[in-house]
């Protein structure tokens, strides 16, 4: 069973297929990765199971080594995991989060020159706000960054959100949203 709920796109592999994730379904319904031949062709690769990783948002990359590396937003320890995947679906679990050193990655993994991938967690780490992480294709994992509420995380969000709070109070009742050209001036925002 493949699954459902196709959160992301598709990886074009090396072989001319294209591998992708589900967020659900496959036979544990936690997830499945697959590869689909240009002619249409579905093939499952890994079931995800809440004990190794489930629930990717993103599709898996190919590595230079061929194989596809990618992330799942919960299972493992209970915080997501980063995962192997052979073209012939041998799967392994890289690395499962443990908070402190992020939760919840969901966002697609890269790698670099240096044969390392790179990639981001959503939230956890040293304040909550989520890590930018290094990991070796053996498992090693490093933070390169903890996220706070003045660098990245979630700051952007709540900062919107305040904003929009505090002048929604100065249009009482304002059912539609407002243009561009509505929003008050600099002048007349505060800082926070």
């Amino acid at each position: 069973m493949l699954g459902s709920i196709l959160a992301a796109g598709l990886t074009l592999g090396t072989d001319g297929n294209f591998y992708g994730t589900t967020f659900n379904g496959g036979d544990f319904l936690f997830g499945a990765v697959f590869q689909i031949t240009p002619g249409g062709i579905v093939t499952v690769l890994h079931s995800f199971s809440l004990i190794e990783g489930a629930g990717p948002y993103a599709p898996p990359i190919q590595g230079i080594d061929g194989n596809f590396y990618g992330t799942t937003s919960i299972g493992g320890s209970g915080n997501g995991a980063v995962y192997k995947v052979t073209p012939a679906g041998a799967f392994t679990t890289l690395y499962a989060f443990d908070n402190t050193h992020g939760s919840t990655p969901i966002a697609p993994l890269i790698q670099a020159k240096d044969g390392n991938f790179y990639g981001t967690a959503k939230i956890g780490g040293t304040f909550g706000f989520g890590t930018a992480f290094k990991i070796t294709p053996a498992g090693a994992l490093t933070v390169m960054y903890n996220f706070d509420l003045t660098h990245g995380g979630q700051s952007s969000i709540l900062r919107w959100c305040r904003a929009a709070m505090e002048i929604s109070t100065e249009r009482p009742g304002l059912a539609e949203p407002r243009t561009t050209a509505e929003w008050p001036s600099s002048s007349h925002r505060r800082r926070f």
